[in-house]
Formats: structure tokens, sequence, C-alpha cells
């Protein structure tokens, strides 16, 4: 804590941040630009389930004069298509991309269809050669871009990304050749080029492309082994050239089916056209699809500016419970429902003009009108058969769930972990494995003890909570923004809660209440001491770490393990409220934090911090001066200095509050392999108490809800209760043991799995118990440390803040809340008596807010 203190100091207690500049050289706009919106658009992604008989969709479009002032239309034309198919692959020709992000701000609107843009490419010397672009809803391991001239200059623009499906690696391709076509073969012979080497790598991404590599999260191991699945998407404008084209990309591969698809000739426009070129290799597909071509007009007329063709259909096993996504539903998680014939019955339905989504009911059925109710005449009765009515408000009715009983208010955001550093020799988990390797995430930021809708500027601890997606698993690392906490001893915590809330009769805050527990509590003044410090007011998540608090433990594949504290230092400096401050701001903006956050992800801002680690063997637990599991006291980094392990980076908003972050649940029970709990007696009540509050709050199957799914199918034997919604273990069996006779393809336990890693405990006679440990440390060198490192503005800013919230306590309670901070210090005793006596005269009221 002291050496975490001593380094975000130069920054702490800062006043209102002010807005960045905007930059004063305007050729720098359009970069900017393109910056923010790229960083938008490549969300991290989520697990993607698809059901039988979902498909594999691939929409190519050719985009006639994207860049000039009908460009707005054919964006639109376009974003009408993707609405309707729902492809996986978009993927976009004749587009000068950096044009069009510049002067055509439609193509923000993708950010509501789910999609991310990967590898512009508009090549930098060549205006003729207009550009490529990508979207896709699922994670590029690989994403780069090139151009490739050719003898006479013109060059050829060329896309290249590869992502995992299961065993199969899909390579999709994107062309778009330069305009002289005297040099299409050329360049036709080098894009065929690339696809060899493609093939060559044996499923792999190809290195030796130079473009922008983008940062995805690697899905799942690529092996040499592994099958290979081609997608070229081509753009060429003479038909005569097609066959030729074939015969150069198909050379030299010679297990590769070559099918032509598309080849469309605009009337109005002789030389312009647009050819889509199909390459598989090993695929394993059912059926292609004839192409389709909607020639799409702008509002003011032009003649057809978009060809749309859907590529192919795929087999369900292809994209089942294998993808990773990012479209949209809470934590990008989409599961597709299909009819008996296998058609998507999510898909969208139109109104009668064939353009306007379809108002409906929760059935699907559709409305006709919503502004009246059925009634007898115009001035008569509803009838009860308006069903329309009576749906709607029996759904208001119910539209709240139990608000959370602590961390109720709340804001979070998607992103990443990236790891930075080789931790291996410390733990197994295989979201740790290798350095650069990337972990979808979802973060929530929380106040504490007050109610959902309370201002962002109160004083109390902040929830710190990050979910991983690991491949093993969700880890949620559940911490605060303290390393350190008000109790140690679980049972304390309902009265604890009890007494950060309000009166049971005047329904107020309390500051009796507030001090008598705490002064009843000696071991809670670390905390309470950081709290009314000047650092108990972050100005937003971004400017304030974060801490697991407990202690746990961490083992690595040779059994081996060590106990550590989780640290997340936030890369924003240090930045709070003073009281004044925190007063104000919460008259004028009570969602100051919420807006900040949100609003700095819009622009591209995207906050990070650093993860740390401090690591303590077992020999040393056994001599550490303090309780090594106890929630109340850090570790000194002199001693045990942080190791730096990865970056975690909040890169996209959530699309919708209620089902990304109300509904997210998050227990420090859910932890992969090579991550375990300790002795620590908080941490142990926890284990059970969060799952059990998510039940409680969101029902049985509150893991099924999507924001909560493991990137991977929970396999077990839990079944029905309230809200299943998932396949609910279909027709196999719902109990364990079970016969492999009976059910060769029911799940079972793996006894190479060591989860948890077997531990010795020493023994002993069950009972109540204060841990010896406690009962012979001193719970005041600490606190007292820390405020020795305050410098004289944060003391004086510290005792301000406690006398505003004890000065309109009763006497008793005054005089021992101040003797308790006098084992901290004496000068704290003699600094708060003094202002206490000076504001008996003001009768100074309670403020929480800061």
């Amino acid at each position: 804590m002291l050496g975490a203190w001593k380094a975000g100091r130069p920054n702490w207690g800062s006043g209102v941040p002010g807005r960045k500049a905007v930059g004063a050289l305007a050729a720098l706009v359009g970069l900017l630009l393109v910056a923010s919106i790229v960083h938008r658009l490549l969300a991290l992604p989520v697990t993607y389930h698809s059901a039988p008989g979902d498909s594999l969709r691939v929409l190519s479009f050719n985009v006639y004069q994207g860049y000039n002032r009908a460009g707005g239309n054919n964006f639109r034309a376009i974003q009408n298509v993707i609405r309707d198919q729902k492809p996986h692959f978009v993927m976009l020709q004749e587009t000068d991309t950096m044009r069009i992000i510049q002067g055509n701000r439609d193509m923000v609107d993708y950010l509501s269809l789910g999609l991310r843009m990967y590898a512009l490419a508009t090549p930098p010397t060549r205006k003729n050669t207009w550009g490529c672009a990508m979207l896709s809803r699922f994670p590029f391991k690989s994403a780069t871009w090139e151009v490739l001239p050719s003898e006479n200059g013109e060059a050829a623009c060329f896309q290249h990304a590869t992502v995992q499906v299961g065993t199969q690696t899909l390579h999709l391709m994107n062309t778009h050749f330069g305009e002289d076509d005297r040099d299409r073969t050329a360049q036709a012979r080098a894009v065929a080029e690339h696809i060899r080497e493609a093939l060559q790598t044996g499923g792999k991404a190809d290195e030796r492309l130079s473009g922008q590599e983008q940062p995805v999260t690697n899905v799942s191991d690529t092996s040499s082994s592994a099958r290979v699945s081609i997608v070229l998407a081509g753009d060429f404008n003479s038909a005569p050239l097609s066959p030729q084209y074939m015969e150069i990309v198909s050379a030299g591969i010679s297990d590769a089916r070559v099918e032509l698809y598309g080849q469309w000739k605009n009337p109005a426009e002789r030389d312009r056209g647009a050819g889509l070129v199909f390459v598989s290799r090993a695929l394993n597909c059912t059926k292609w699809v004839e192409p389709t071509y909607d020639q799409q007009k702008t509002a003011d007329g032009n003649p057809v500016v978009v060809t749309f063709t859907r590529l192919l259909e795929q087999s369900s096993n292809f994209v089942k419970d294998k993808m990773t996504a990012s479209n949209g539903d809470a934590n990008g998680s989409a599961e597709v429902k299909t009819t008996s014939s296998g058609a998507a019955a999510n898909q969208q339905k139109m109104g009668s003009d064939g353009k306007t989504p379809l108002y409906t009911s929760g059935g699907g059925h559709p409305i006709q009108d919503d502004n009246n109710s059925f009634t007898v005449g115009d001035g008569g009765l509803i009838l009860m058969e308006d069903f329309t009515l009576i749906e709607k408000l029996a759904h208001f009715n119910r539209e709240r769930i139990p608000e959370r009983v602590v961390h109720a208010s709340g804001q979070g955001g998607h992103g990443y972990f990236e790891v930075t550093k080789d931790v291996t020799h410390l733990c197994k988990a295989n979201f740790l494995s290798e350095v650069g390797k990337r972990t979808p995430i979802l973060a929530r930021f929380s106040t504490v003890g007050f109610e959902s809708g309370g201002a962002d500027t109160v004083r109390d601890p902040r929830g710190f909570s990050v979910k991983f997606y690991t491949e093993e698993g969700n880890w949620d690392m559940v911490g605060n923004n303290t390393p350190v906490f008000f109790i140690r001893d679980p049972s304390k915590f309902p009265d604890l809660i009890h007494t950060q809330k309000r009166h049971p009769a005047k329904h107020t805050k309390d500051p009796d209440m507030f001090w008598d527990f705490l002064s009843l509590v000696p071991e809670s003044f670390h905390q309470v001491l950081i709290l009314f410090s000047p650092r108990g007011v972050p100005v937003s998540p971004r400017y304030m770490n974060g801490y697991g608090s407990h202690t746990f433990k961490w083992v690595n594949k040779e059994g081996q393990f060590n106990w550590v504290k989780f640290h997340f230092k936030t890369n924003q400096g240090i930045k709070n409220w003073t009281h004044q401050e925190a007063v104000k701001v919460a008259g004028e903006s009570p969602d100051s934090a919420k807006e900040d956050l949100y609003e700095a992800i819009a622009r591209g801002e995207h906050p990070s911090w650093t993860f740390y680690v401090q690591v303590m063997s077992p020999e040393q637990a056994e001599t550490f001066k303090w309780d090594p599991f106890d929630l109340t006291k850090t570790w000194p980094h002199k001693e045990y200095p942080l190791q730096e392990v990865g970056r975690l980076v909040l890169d996209r908003n959530v699309t919708n509050y209620f089902n990304e972050v109300e509904q997210a649940a998050f227990s420090p029970s859910h932890m992969p392999p090579g991550i375990q709990a300790s002795p620590d007696r908080v941490l142990q009540a926890r284990l059970f108490s969060y799952d059990d509050a998510a039940r409680y709050r969101l029902g049985s199957n509150f893991l099924l809800i999507p924001v909560n799914k493991p990137r991977h199918k929970a396999q077990n034997y839990h079944v029905d209760g309230l809200m299943q919604c998932g396949d609910n273990g279909g027709s196999g069996p719902n109990y364990y043991p079970n016969s492999r006779e009976l059910y060769p393809n029911a799940p079972r336990p793996d006894p190479a799995v060591k989860y948890p890693e077997p531990f010795q405990v020493p023994a002993g006679l069950a009972g109540r118990y204060i841990n010896k440990k406690w009962a012979d440390q001193d719970d005041w060198d600490q606190p007292r440390a820390l405020w020795e490192k305050f410098s004289d503005e944060d003391k004086e800013q510290t005792l301000s803040n406690i006398v505003g919230m004890l000065a309109p306590c009763q006497q008793f309670l005054q005089d021992r809340v101040v003797g308790l901070f006098g084992k901290i210090h004496e000068d704290m005793a003699a600094g708060l008596t003094k202002r206490l006596n000076a504001a008996k005269e003001g009768k100074a009221k309670t403020s929480q807010t800061a």
C-alpha cells in the first residue's frame, strides 16, 4: 500500500479535470478521426454461439462512387442489407476507405451493427486504386494489407485475415485491382502468389505480409496440421479476364476448387463491373449458394451503386460453439435460434413496404397502432382483448429486477487483457501462457454502499471488478479501489453494510450508526483512514487503481504455489475530488463518473491499467509480521515488490446497460485452474455469498445470461429452474454417474485435471476462534505509517473530511473515535479535537457526498 501511495502521489487530490485541447494542426484531423473510429470498431471478442443448422454468411459489396456525394446513400443501402442478412463477414471493394471515413459519417453507423473494421486498405500512392475494407463480427488472428505494384505502376490492394474455427483456419482475402486492364494479369499473379504462400503456412497467418497488424485475440491454438479453408473475394472489372484470373489463382494449388461467382456488368456504366471468385481447399462445406444481386439506388436517383453477393452457407458444425463475436448483445454473445427447418428464427421482420422493421408483440405478432388503445368506439371502454396494451403494461411492471444489496450504482465497459510479462513460472492459467496473448474482458466499477442512482461523488469505496473470458472458464477478479477493507471476519459484513446504508426509522444516512460500528471494530481504521484521505472520492474509474484486496494462491504447472495479491495501476494517473469539488459536482452532474468513462471510450481514449502481482512464498508467509490473509493489512512493497503481468484495456462501450452491466454477475469463486482461494476468512465467505446473491437477483440460471456465459459451453447436469434458456441438457442424462453404454457423449470428470490443487491444512479442533496472529499483531502500525506518508495538505484534508462526518455524532462516539485515531498518531487526536470544538458552534451537518 505504501509503495502504491507514494507512486501515485504526484497526481492525487487534483481538482476538476479539464478537456484535452483540440490539436492545432489541421493536417492531423483526418488521421485522428480514422484512428478514433478504428479503435471503436476493434472491440474485443467474446463467445458467439450458433444453433444447429446455422450457416456461415459472407457478404461482398462493390460500392460505386463510395466517396462522393452519393456515398452516404451507398452506405445506408449497405446497412439495410447487413441488417437483413446478419452476416458474419462483410467485404467491401472499390471504396476509397480513407476518404469515406473522413467525409462520410455514415461509416460510424457500423458500430450499431456490431461489426468492426480490420485492415483499412487504401494504397497511399495510387489514387486510382480505390481500396477495400473488411468488417466482421469475429476476431481475426491477423489482419494485414499491402499494395501489390505491377510492371506499369498500377497496383492491386490485397487484404488477408485469419480466424480459427475449431481445427480449421478460415482465411479471408480481399482484393481490389488497379484501373489499367492491360496489367490485370500481372496483378492477378501477385494475388495468386500470396494465396499460395498462405496455403503453405499450414493454416497460420502469412507472416510475410508487411501491412498494419491489428490487435486481436488468438482464440485457439493453430497447429501445423490444421485443415485450411480459404475465401477469396476479388473485384475485377473486365469480363474477359475472369477465366484467366481463375487459371492464375488455381495454378499450383493441386487440390483447390475454384468457382466463379457474380460476374456482373452495370448496364448503365459499361466500364464498371465487379466479379467475385471463391476459392476453397479442404473446406467442410455442405452447399454453395448462388449469389444474388441487389441493385440499390440512392435517394437522389443515381444509378446502381451497390452490388450485393451472398457467397456461401456452411455446415452447422462449422460455427457451433467455436467462434467469438461482438454483435451488440450482452458481452457480445448471441444465441441464434432456429426453426425446425434450420432457418434463423431471429430473422428481422419487415413491414409491408419491405424496408421498415416491423413493430411486433413479444410473441412476434404485427402491431398496427401503438398510440391508441382498442376501445368500443372513440370514447368507449378499453376491451380486455387489447393484448398489446396488457402485455406492454404487464412487462413495464416487471422491468426492475432486485437491486444489488451492495455495489448497486455502477458502470462498465468491454475490452481485453494482454499478457506483457512471462509469469508461467508462477501460474499455469492458460490465459497467462504466453506474452502477447489476449483475453476478452468486461469491467464494472461501482460505489459500495449507495443505491442505484446515487451520486458518483460520494465518499465511499469503489468496486473494481473484471470478468476475464478465458478458455478455461471465466475468472472474476472482484475487488475494490483500495488494497484493504473494513473487516477481516465475514460475520461482520451484514452489520457493516447496514451501518453504511439508512437508519431503520429515519431512512436517512446516520453518522451515529456509521461511527458506532467502526469504532467498535478497530481493525477497520486502516480502511477508514484511506476513505477520508484525499483519495476518498475518485474523479472517475479511469483515474483510480484496482486491487484484489484478498490474498490468493497461484499454482504453476509443477504444482508449486505462492501467495499473491493483485494490483491494477491506472495508466491515466490518479485524480480525486476535494470535498468542496465533490459536493458541487454532485449537484451539477451526479453521474459525472459514468459520463466520463463512457465518453472517453467513445472518443477513442481507451483507459488502461497495468496488472501487477505481489508474490509471497509459503515459507515467507510463516514468518510474516502480520497475518498474510488479513484483509485489513497490506504487504510492504519493499519486501514484496510489484511484478508486472499484463495490461487491461477498455476499448468498447456497452450497447445495452441492462443486458451487459446490470445483469452481469461477478463472483470470486469463478477461478480457472492455476488461481485458487487463500484462507482469508472474508474471501472464503464471498466464495458462497456472491453466487448466491446472483441466484436471488437474476435466478438460478444466471450463468446462462449471455454476459455471464463462459467462453466455451458449460457442460454439467444442472437442469430446469426459472428462465432455463439453454438446451437444458437436451435428451442426455440429468444425473451423474451414468453409464457410457447408455450415454457415450455425456460429460465426465477428468481425473488428470488437478483443480483445485490439493493443499495441507493445520490440524485442530473445530470451533469459533480469533486468529492467534490477529491477537498478537499491531493493528495501528500500518495506518500510522500511511499517515506519516501524507503531506501537510493531505493531513489537513483528511482531518477536515473526518470532522465533516463525525461532528454530528453524539459526544461519547466522538470521544471514542478520536481516541482510536489517537492510536494511529497523537497528532490526529489533537487535530480532530481542535476541529470538533470549532465545529460545535456551527452545528455541522454530516456529508457523505464527500
